[in-house]
């Protein structure tokens, strides 16, 4: 068995598997994630004896001592924190309602990193550059009304079109990250 083979498994199944094989000593170390692709006590590595394999170098026919110490590096999904929303953030609520003198870049720098989810619209869309799949696009907060604009626009600039940071669900825009640059 290689590495691949514990990929994905839950760190309990591995080192059953791995006592199966005549392995008795186990230590366990955390890979923290964000990423929800790799649910919590999967396997993301497997050390033996300090010599961690990879593709290929675990083999049928390779040798170890029973004791040898095998290291089981599992994943644990740290809790996403939640997206800034009107309903937990009174700043965004404020600002989007335009009921405030709100400075942009104070709020852009605070929250810099920060996801914000809001019911918005796309106001404008255009090619970006001679780019087939590149998009530049101004959103608002609400409903399109023409002879009326509340709060602020939020530009995006060169979003692909299939991978783009700008999400459309249900009229709802989910989510994008604050920048406070012009990049």
């Amino acid at each position: 068995m290689s590495e691949d083979d514990f990929m994905g498994m839950l760190y309990t199944d591995a080192e059953a598997k791995l006592r199966e094989m005549g392995f008795t000593v186990f230590e366990y170390k955390t890979l923290e994630t964000e990423d929800i692709n790799e649910p919590d006590d999967t396997i993301g590595a497997v050390e033996i004896k300090n010599w961690k394999f990879g593709k290929g170098d675990f083999e049928v026919g390779d040798t170890y001592e029973a004791d040898a110490i095998v290291v089981l590096w599992y994943y644990v999904c740290d809790e996403p924190e939640p997206n800034l929303t009107v309903d937990n953030c009174p700043e965004l609520a404020e600002m989007l309602a335009n009921k405030a003198e709100i400075d942009y870049s104070y709020f852009a720098t605070k929250y810099s990193g920060k996801i914000i989810e809001f019911d918005g619209r796309i106001d404008y869309c255009t090619k970006h550059g001679n780019y087939d799949t590149r998009f530049d696009y101004l959103v608002s907060e609400g409903d399109y009304d023409p002879d009326h604009q509340i709060g602020p626009a939020f530009k995006f600039e060169n979003n692909i079109i299939f991978k783009s940071a700008l999400h459309i669900k249900k009229a709802h825009f989910l989510p994008y990250k604050i920048s406070n640059s012009s990049e």
